[in-house]
C-alpha cells in the first residue's frame, strides 16, 4: 500500500514537472516568435521627412516643428513609439535663437540616427543626457544642439555644419560618426541601385533589397581603406571650417573601426592641434552588442547605451579641457 502510494506521488511530480517545462517552453518560444517579424510590417507613424529645395542642401531633415510619436524602427519593423519633437529646421534640439551670450560655451553634437537618438525619447539621448552632466558640474552656461539627422554620412554632416550650424557661433562641435558614414548619399543611392539589378525579380520587396544591399556592403568594407576616402575628405573640410571660424572640433567614434588606418590617422590628426580632439568609441560598447539595442531587430543604441556615451564623452571632455 505504501509502495503503491509512494509510486503515485513519484508519478504525480513528474506530470507536473513536464507540465510545467511545456508551459516555459510554450511562453519562451511565443515570445521568441513575436520578436521576429511579425511586428515589422505593422508601422502606424513612419519619421516624418521632409521633401524640400532647402532639405536637399542638407539631405533627409525632418519635418520642422513636429510632436508626434513615432514607430518606425530600421528595416521597417515597428519598435516602441517614442516621441518626436523637432524645431523650425526640423532638427531635435529645443528652439534656440542663433546668437548667444558671452557667459554661453555652445556645442553641437553632429551625426546620424543614433545622435538623433533612434527609438529614444529626447531626454534618453546622449546630447540631452550630456548637457545635464556638464549643468550638474559647471556654473557656466552650456547649450548642447542636437543636430543628428537619422541616414546621414559623413557628407550630411558637413553640410548640416556648413549650411545651419556655423549660424549658431559654436565654440566646440562633435561629429560623432565611422567608417560606415563613408557610405555617402549618392554611394547609398548607387548600391541600393547595384542591388535592384542584381535581384532576378522585376519587383523586389524591401526584405530582398536590403539582404542584397547586405552582400554588396561586405565586398565594399574588404575594401574600404581611410586613406583617400570620404572620411579623410571631409575630415579635412571640417578641420579647415574648425580653423577658419576658431571653434573646438572633436572626432568621436560612435561605431567600431573597420580599418585600423582610421584610429590611427585621426589619433595623429588630434595631435597636430590643440584645438582637435579624438575619441574612440566605448570599450563597453564593443562588448555584448545585443545588450545595447533598443529591440532585437533594431541595433539602434538603447537609453543605457546613451547615457554610457554621455558619461564618457563628459569625462573625455572633461579631462581635456576644451570646455573653456
Amino acid at each position: 500500500m505504501k509502495r503503491s502510494i509512494k509510486l503515485f506521488y513519484i508519478c504525480l511530480n513528474l506530470v507536473l514537472f513536464l507540465t510545467a517545462v511545456y508551459i516555459i517552453d510554450s511562453e519562451f518560444l511565443s515570445s521568441t516568435e513575436n520578436t521576429d517579424n511579425t511586428e515589422c510590417k505593422d508601422i502606424q507613424n513612419p519619421l516624418p521627412y521632409y521633401d524640400s529645395d532647402y532639405n536637399r542642401s542638407v539631405n533627409r531633415l525632418l519635418e520642422p516643428n513636429t510632436s508626434i510619436y513615432v514607430d518606425e524602427g530600421q528595416n521597417f519593423c515597428r519598435i516602441e513609439p517614442y516621441h518626436l519633437e523637432t524645431n523650425s529646421k526640423g532638427l531635435r534640439y529645443d528652439e534656440t535663437e542663433e546668437h548667444k551670450n558671452e557667459d554661453t560655451y555652445r556645442i553641437l553634437v553632429i551625426g546620424d540616427s543614433n545622435v538623433f537618438g533612434w527609438g529614444l525619447n529626447q531626454s534618453d539621448t546622449f546630447p540631452y543626457i550630456l548637457k545635464q552632466e556638464l549643468a550638474s558640474h559647471h556654473e557656466k552656461d552650456y547649450q548642447v544642439l542636437n543636430m543628428g539627422v537619422p541616414g546621414a554620412g559623413i557628407e550630411n554632416h558637413y553640410l548640416i555644419l556648413r549650411n545651419i550650424g556655423l549660424d549658431y557661433n559654436p565654440d566646440l562641435v562633435i561629429v560623432s560618426t565611422g567608417d560606415r558614414d563613408s557610405m555617402t548619399v549618392p554611394k547609398q543611392e548607387k548600391l541600393r541601385e547595384d542591388a535592384i539589378e542584381k535581384l532576378p525579380s522585376e519587383d523586389p520587396d524591401d526584405v530582398e533589397i536590403n539582404n542584397k544591399i547586405e552582400e554588396l556592403l561586405t565586398d565594399y568594407w574588404e575594401d574600404f581603406s581611410y586613406s583617400n576616402s570620404s572620411m579623410e575628405y571631409y575630415k579635412n573640410l571640417l578641420s579647415e571650417t574648425a580653423l577658419d571660424k576658431d571653434f573646438n572640433l572633436c572626432i568621436h567614434l560612435i561605431y567600431k573601426s573597420r580599418s585600423d588606418q582610421t584610429e590611427k590617422a585621426l589619433s595623429e590628426w588630434s595631435q597636430d592641434n590643440e584645438n582637435f580632439c579624438f575619441i574612440e568609441k566605448s570599450q563597453k560598447l564593443q562588448k555584448n552588442s545585443e545588450k545595447w539595442r533598443i529591440a532585437p531587430y533594431d541595433p539602434h543604441y538603447n537609453a543605457k547605451a546613451n547615457e554610457l556615451i554621455a558619461n564618457q564623452l563628459y569625462n573625455e571632455l572633461d579631462s581635456r579641457n576644451p570646455l573653456s
